[in-house]
Formats: structure tokens, sequence, C-alpha cells
């Protein structure tokens, strides 16, 4: 009877799988989820309970932040609490977080016929110059309309 081959049975090979709360992540979903919460249908009824709570002002600021600002807010890494993510855009120079907006409005392309791949707003924009959109509000505009169809 021949030998048989060493490696003829492997042991299987052990697979690690990692899961995470992400308490950041699921706070700004959820202001996302308030800011949209008057235009959508179907969310838990807890939207329509906070949304109906806040303040036309506060409803403002969680639209101008969640959606406006969206991309300068998004977690670039995993974060334990809110507190301690407020605390580290707290620290950060408004230009990083002006240039992650851009970073990621520089790489969006949003039209009917197509979705968009999400953005990753921690990439360097591609010899973007931003002073120039930021001196003209007609040419920011521009750049706006050619990344987003009007219904955005």
């Amino acid at each position: 009877m021949p030998t048989p081959a060493p490696d003829l049975i492997t042991a299987s090979r052990r697979t690690s799988v990692y899961v995470a709360l992400e308490p950041v992540q699921n706070a700004v979903n959820s202001m996302v989820f308030l800011s949209l919460g008057e235009e959508l249908s179907g969310l838990d009824e807890w939207v329509d309970r906070t949304v109906a709570a806040m303040t036309p002002e506060l409803r403002r600021k969680n639209k101008l932040v969640s959606l406006g600002l969206h991309y300068a807010i998004v977690p670039d890494a995993s974060w334990t609490s809110v507190p301690e993510f407020l605390a580290h855009l707290k620290d950060l120079e408004p230009q990083v977080l002006r240039d992650r907006v851009f970073s990621a409005y520089s790489q969006i392309r949003m039209n009917a016929d197509k979705p968009c791949a999400i953005p990753d707003p921690s990439r360097n924009p591609d010899s973007l110059d931003v002073e120039p959109l930021l001196a003209d509000v007609q040419r920011f505009l521009s750049f706006l309309k050619d990344r987003f169809p009007p219904d955005h």
C-alpha cells in the first residue's frame, strides 16, 4: 500500500470574524434619518417622534450638518463613543474638514442613469484647487451642479 501524501488531508484554516458596534456611525446615520424623516416613509416611529420634538432651527442645523457637511463628519476610523469622536472633530483644523468635503465632492458624479460610488473623504483630491471655488459662489455652484442632479 502506498504511503499517503502528507498534505492529503489538511486542517481547515481558521477564519477570524470581528464584529463591533459603531456608535458614531450609528449616530451619523440617525442624524441623516432625522434630516430625511419628513421626506421618507416607512422609517421607525422614533424618527417621526424625534423630528416632531425638534425645533425648526434644530432641524435646520441637523440637516446642514448631516447632509450639507456629511463628508466632513463621516468617521474615518472606529470610535468607541460619540463624545470621543466629537472631541476629535473639535481638535481638527477647519481646513481638514473643508478638504474632506471637497475631496468627497471631487469624486462624485451623480446622474439618473448610473449610481455613483461612495466617495472616500480621506483621499486627497486629485489636484483640486478649492480657493477659486471658495472665492466665487457661481463657480462653486457650477462645481456642485457638475456633480449632483438638480434634486440633490
